[in-house]
């Protein structure tokens, strides 16, 4: 990483290796704080007074059968106390965005302000709702098959925001240079910090967060396996796969999200060193044979955020019975980004208004932070690249990777998104989790190298304050959205 390494209080020999770390233990750990703060959250939502202040999905279920009509209402046993309770948790965390994404899901796409939501999710969590009604649906329960949806939704995000979590902590040792001390605890911590991510219970419920996190992780992942220097046909072959792999991630990632599409910048960091080193002829054949992984890998999300587009095309401009909607003719025809800015008017500096101050209080600590550790990774690359030394230094390479898309994610959000939905959105990227880890973990060590990037972030009373305030917004944001209470 960027930042220097953290000094233990080891008293072993400075030049003995680290010692291995204790996989099995640590995730142990990470596995367990996930379970309780899980738990934790599901409590404040089933917890929440009140109907919610938005009718929506109270709404949307009359048109389907009571989900408790298959319960008798004189039953008292403890199977009926239960499933009524699993009910209503359900119906708590089908609020805001996931009201589109359990009606999409349940029955396709019908108004064109729905393309807004990732065609890829919806899909996907189709498929698994109808795997899932056999095995964990007992006596036809629940009966209405939007919650059946919502259910679904909620074990996708379980799941993938485990794995996030696990891919995270395999990403943090790759970034790490091999000889950094401690880097074992920082990638614990690290996993650990993605538990406790301020997207709190939209890792919970039916939204694309926690899946677009696992698998942009793991694209990144992948691709931190191809900063070595192929010294073999088959390592040239073993780079490119990886790439296109990497690739095939984002790609899926970019049909659930759009931010998906900002990855790309990946591969340029990784691409540009073979570049330059090619313009001054120091560049090896393997090397170059490694770019046309790197090449194809950039296309691949691309092509995931472009042909969900087609379709709307196909369905909504060549269609004879329908009317030529005014996206259909500008270039390129692109529904998603129409039906942004005409049904929820994102766009540049169009959220920038007084009413709207509150939300950028509310993003603003989380886009510093974005912001500030993004810098702290990508610049000592760019220092590298002026003097052809970035090749050299893996771990340097793939930080920067990894930073690039958080930093373009934070300006985007600043400028051209509803900027509060940063505390949810930025859970799908790991640098800033990293850096963290890393200054909580150094603050146990001696006295830190001068050179630390992230001053302010080396204050223990600055990390408590940061652990803390993630904790609390998650919670606090848990009632509030139970309740269909911005912000969202």
């Amino acid at each position: 990483m960027a930042p220097p390494k953290p000094r233990s209080k080891s008293t072993r020999d400075p030049s003995s290796a680290p010692e291995e770390p204790r996989h099995t233990a640590n995730v142990a750990s990470i596995a367990s704080l996930f379970a309780f703060w899980k738990i934790l959250l599901l409590v404040v939502v089933a917890a929440s007074p009140g109907p919610g202040y938005d009718t929506s999905t109270d709404l949307l279920l009359a048109d389907h059968r009571d989900p408790f009509a298959s319960i008798p209402a004189a039953s008292t046993g403890p199977i009926s106390a239960l499933q009524r309770l699993f009910s209503h948790l359900l119906i708590r965390l089908v609020r805001w965005d996931a009201v589109y994404f359990v009606n999409i899901a349940h029955r396709g796409y019908l108004f064109e302000q729905e393309w807004a939501f990732g065609r890829g999710f919806t899909t996907f969590n189709s498929i698994v709702a109808q795997g899932l009604s056999p095995i964990v649906f007992p006596n036809d329960f629940p009966q209405s098959s939007l919650l059946r949806q919502a259910l679904a939704g909620v074990v996708i995000s379980h799941i993938a925001h485990l794995l996030s979590c696990l891919f995270l902590y395999a990403l943090t040792l790759r970034l790490l240079p091999a000889d950094s001390r401690n880097r074992s605890a920082i990638a614990t911590l690290a996993a650990c910090l993605h538990v406790l991510s301020p997207a709190g219970v939209f890792l919970i419920t039916f939204y694309a967060e926690a899946p677009f996190s696992c698998l942009n992780i793991l694209g990144f992942l992948l691709l931190s396996f191809t900063t070595e220097t192929p010294r073999s046909l088959k390592d040239v072959i073993f780079h490119n796969l990886l790439a296109v792999w990497g690739g095939v991630c984002f790609a899926v990632a970019s049909t659930w999200r759009g931010n998906g599409l900002l990855s790309v910048l990946a591969f340029g960091v990784y691409a540009l060193p073979i570049a330059l080193r090619t313009l001054t002829r120091t560049v090896s054949a393997s090397e170059l044979c490694t770019l046309p992984g790197l090449i194809l890998g950039a296309v691949l999300p691309l092509a995931g955020y472009v042909i969900p587009q087609y379709i709307a095309f196909r369905e909504y401009c060549l269609g004879e019975s329908f009317e030529l909607r005014p996206w259909c003719t500008n270039v390129p025809p692109g529904i998603f980004s129409f039906v942004q800015a005409h049904y929820w008017n994102v766009g540049f500096l169009k959220y920038w208004t007084l009413s709207n101050l509150p939300l950028f209080l509310i993003a603003l600590p989380l886009l510093a932070l974005l912001s500030a550790t993004a810098v702290a990774n990508i610049w000592p690359y760019v220092q590298a690249l002026g003097t052809h030394s970035a090749g050299s230094r893996p771990s340097l390479v793939s930080s920067a990777a990894t930073a690039a898309p958080q930093l373009a994610l934070a300006v985007l959000a600043l400028t051209s998104f509803h900027v509060q939905i940063i505390n949810r959105i930025a859970s799908g990227y790991p640098t800033w989790y990293v850096i963290l880890a890393v200054t909580v973990v150094g603050q146990k060590g001696a006295k830190q190298d001068s050179s630390q990037v992230l001053s302010f972030l080396q204050s223990r009373r600055v990390q408590r304050r940061v652990v803390k305030g993630m904790m609390i917004y998650a919670v606090v944001q848990a009632g509030l959205y139970a309740s269909f209470l911005p912000p969202a």
